[in-house]
């Protein structure tokens, strides 16, 4: 939901992106089947020709991506396309800029409004929110089956399906900043903020610590666990973790019922 600027290409050799595939969700107003359901239309249209011509490349796919900007799918994006960028400020700092846009169209003071923050820099340090006395740190509740439940279950109910031997889709750059840095600075946010228990802080037994110190921690990656919401990717306070496509689109199965 990251508006008409975060939207990638839309077409290639042999394949259309339609919908929320490439973000096609008006983000003021939180509305996108429409759009979704627009753009499945326009990439049938587009099939269709190259269904007939036998010529599937992406010079032939590029009436979609022209067929797009000339539906209601760019007039309504581009209102919204510095919606994200003014609310980064906070909800009530950016409102006078909300209300700018929408008496310009969403233009400001430019058409495209610079990013004030990535989001991976504004984690704060465990210190800074707790203190340093550990004892006022809040434990989460229990999981009882009615109100909490644990994340494994939930991760059973999405139907994710990974094959066990397929190669591991979350690439981390350097496993050191987990345990040397991130983990004492900020106790490993990855490890509560992934709704699936992809990652885990274990006691690293290959480390020999000295009588009454805490062990050694190491990064444990559940990949299997995965759910594809790219948290990791957008909230690691390092950037440490690249989410990448897994093999054969393994994942979740979410069903209508």
């Amino acid at each position: 939901a990251g508006g008409w600027f975060s939207m990638s290409k839309l077409y290639h050799h042999g394949m259309m992106a339609c919908g929320d595939t490439v973000a096609m969700v008006d983000v003021k107003k939180l509305k996108g089947i429409h759009m979704a359901m627009k753009s499945g239309m326009l990439a049938a249209d587009t099939a269709l020709e190259a269904l007939i011509k036998k010529d599937y490349s992406a010079e032939t796919l590029q009436a979609y991506d022209d067929r797009v900007n000339g539906s209601y799918i760019k007039k309504e994006l581009w209102k919204t396309r510095n919606f994200h960028q003014a609310l980064s400020k906070g909800i009530f700092a950016s409102m006078p800029e909300i209300a700018i846009q929408e008496l310009t169209g969403g233009r400001v003071f430019a058409n495209r409004k610079p990013i004030e923050h990535i989001d991976a820099k504004t984690t704060k340090p465990v210190e800074q929110v707790w203190g340093v006395n550990k004892s006022t740190v809040k434990p989460l509740p229990e999981p009882d089956g009615k109100l909490f439940f644990d994340k494994l279950s939930s991760v059973y109910l999405t139907g994710t399906m990974h094959d066990e031997d397929s190669p591991n889709h979350l690439k981390l750059q350097d496993s050191s900043i987990c345990t040397d840095v991130c983990y004492p600075q900020f106790k490993s946010p990855c490890n509560h903020f992934c709704p699936a228990s992809v990652y885990e802080m274990i006691d690293d037994p290959s480390v020999i610590v000295a009588a009454g110190d805490d062990p050694k921690k190491k990064l444990q990656i559940n990949y299997t666990n995965c759910i594809h919401c790219q948290s990791c990717d957008i909230k690691c306070p390092f950037e440490n973790i690249d989410w990448t496509l897994p093999e054969a689109g393994g994942g979740p199965n979410y069903k209508e019922v």
